[in-house]
C-alpha cells in the first residue's frame, strides 16, 4: 500500500499518460480542495465572475488532457463508454433545441466523470486522512476569522438553529459526507496511515454534522458490510440487490419519518432538534416546509418531468416553472435533489448516467472491492437529498468519482482484507 502523499496507482496500464493522469487528477484533487476554503457559505457561483472561472477552467483542462491521452492510446471502460453515450445524446438533444446551457453543463460534468472513469485514478486513504486532519485545522481558523459559521466543536456555530453543528468545511453537508468516505476507507483499510485518529474524527463529525441523508448512508453501508462479513452477500448480483434495496429503504425513511414529525415524542429536546430542525417541534408553516421539503422537490421534478418524459425540458430556472406556494418557505430552491432534477431537464437519458455509475460500482464489487460500493451507495444517496455539491468542481463529487473509478489488482489484494473474504460471482 501507498505511504497516502499521492495518488495510489491502479490499473495495470505503464507509460507516460498513466503517470501523467496520476498527476493531474492528484493536483485537480488538492485544487478543489483548497478552493473549498477560498469561498463562504453566502457565495455563489455566477457565470462570468473570477469564482466561476476559478471553478470551471482548471476541471476542463484536466477532462481535455485526459480525453486526449486517451485519443493516443488508452481505452475506455464499460462505465466510461456509457457514460460517454449519456454526453452525447444528452447533447445532440439540446443541440436540436437550441438549449446551450444544458450542452455546456452536460459537456464539463460529464467530460470529467469520463475522464475519471477512463483514467481509474482515485486517492489513497492516506492522503485524504491528512485532508481531513487539514480541512479541521483550517476551517477552526476560518470560524475565528468569520469566514466560516461552523466550528470544531459543538455549541460554538452561528448557523442557523443547530449550534451544536461541527464541520471540517465552510459547507456542512459537504463535511459530512467527506467524514463519512474517510470514515468507511479506515474500516476497509487496517493499514491506512494515521488510521485510529481518523477513524474517531470522520466519526465525529458526521454524527455531529446533523446531515441526516449522511447518517443514514453509514447506517445502509454498516449493514452491507456487516452482512458481508457474517457471509450473506456472496454473489456481485446479491450485492447490487442491496444497494436497490438500501436506496429504496432511504427514500421511504424519509415519506416514514415525516410521520413521526408528527408524533410529540419528537417535538422537544436533542431528538426534535436532530429530526426537526428546531426544538419546539413544527409550529409554522416555515417548520413544515423545511421538514417535508425534499420529498415536496421530488414530487415538483417528478411534475415537471412529465411534460415530456422522454428528453426532459432542458435547463430551466427552478423558481420560474414551480408550483410550489410563494409563501411556502423553503430553505432552498431545487438543487437538493440533483437526480430527480437531472430527470427533469434530460428525462430517460438520466437513465444511461445512473446506469453508468452502477457499472462502475458492480465492477468493483465484483473483484471484491468493498469501497466502491460503501462509496457508490453513498454518492447515490447524496444525489438524492444533497445535490448541491454533485458538480465536476466539488472536492467531494470528485474524490467520490475516482474512488469508484479505482482498479482492483486482484493479483495484489491481500488474502485477509479487513472483512472477511467473500467470493465473488
Amino acid at each position: 500500500m501507498d505511504d497516502g502523499t499521492e495518488v495510489a496507482r491502479v490499473g495495470t496500464r505503464r507509460g507516460g499518460s498513466d503517470a501523467l493522469g496520476r498527476w493531474a487528477f492528484t493536483a485537480l484533487v488538492l485544487y478543489y480542495w483548497g478552493l473549498q476554503f477560498a469561498m463562504r457559505t453566502d457565495d455563489e457561483v455566477q457565470r462570468g465572475d473570477l469564482l466561476y472561472y476559478l471553478s470551471v477552467i482548471p476541471v476542463a483542462l484536466f477532462s481535455l488532457l485526459v480525453l486526449a491521452a486517451l485519443g493516443v492510446g488508452l481505452r475506455l471502460n464499460q462505465s466510461a463508454r456509457l457514460m460517454s453515450a449519456y454526453v452525447l445524446v444528452v447533447c445532440a438533444v439540446a443541440a436540436m433545441r437550441g438549449d446551450t446551457q444544458t450542452i455546456l453543463n452536460t459537456l464539463l460534468f460529464g467530460a470529467a466523470i469520463v475522464a475519471i472513469l477512463a483514467c481509474r485514478v482515485a486517492p489513497s486513504v492516506g492522503m485524504l486522512n491528512r485532508l481531513l486532519l487539514a480541512s479541521i485545522a483550517i476551517n477552526a481558523v476560518l470560524f475565528l476569522l468569520g469566514r466560516s459559521i461552523y466550528a470544531v466543536i459543538p455549541g460554538f456555530s452561528t448557523g442557523g438553529e443547530l449550534a451544536w453543528r461541527v464541520s471540517v468545511f465552510p459547507f456542512v453537508a459537504t463535511s459530512a459526507f467527506f467524514s463519512l468516505v474517510v470514515l468507511f476507507l479506515n474500516v476497509l483499510e487496517p493499514g491506512a496511515p494515521l488510521r485510529r485518529t481518523c477513524l474517531l474524527l470522520s466519526a465525529y463529525f458526521l454524527v455531529f454534522s446533523g446531515v441526516r441523508s449522511a447518517l443514514i448512508a453509514g447506517v445502509l453501508g454498516a449493514g452491507y458490510l456487516l452482512l458481508v462479513r457474517m457471509g450473506r452477500l456472496r454473489r456481485t448480483s446479491a450485492k447490487m440487490t442491496y444497494l436497490t434495496l438500501a436506496l429504496a429503504a432511504f427514500i421511504a425513511s424519509l415519506f416514514w419519518g415525516q410521520l413521526l414529525l408528527l408524533a410529540p415524542l419528537f417535538g422537544d429536546g436533542f431528538v426534535g432538534e436532530y429530526l426537526l430542525r428546531s426544538t419546539n417541534g413544527l409550529e409554522s408553516a416555515d417548520d413544515v416546509a423545511k421538514a417535508i421539503y425534499r420529498t415536496y422537490l421530488w414530487a415538483e421534478h417528478l411534475r415537471i418531468a412529465s411534460q415530456n418524459p422522454l428528453f426532459g425540458i432542458g435547463t430551466f430556472d427552478f423558481d420560474a416553472v414551480t408550483m410550489i406556494d410563494p409563501n411556502f418557505s423553503a430553505p432552498s430552491r431545487g438543487s437538493e435533489a440533483f437526480l430527480t432534477g437531472l430527470f427533469a431537464r434530460v428525462g430517460l437519458p438520466a437513465l444511461l448516467f445512473v446506469v453508468a455509475l452502477c457499472t462502475a460500482i458492480a465492477r468493483g464489487v465484483r473483484r471484491g472491492g468493498h469501497a466502491h460500493f460503501v462509496v457508490g451507495l453513498t454518492l447515490f444517496i447524496a444525489m438524492l437529498a444533497y445535490g448541491s455539491f454533485i458538480n465536476a468542481y466539488d472536492f467531494v463529487f470528485l474524490v467520490m468519482i475516482g474512488l469508484l473509478a479505482k482498479e482492483v489488482d486482484q493479483g495484489t489484494r491481500p488474502a485477509r482484507p479487513a472483512l472477511s473474504p467473500v467470493a465473488a460471482a
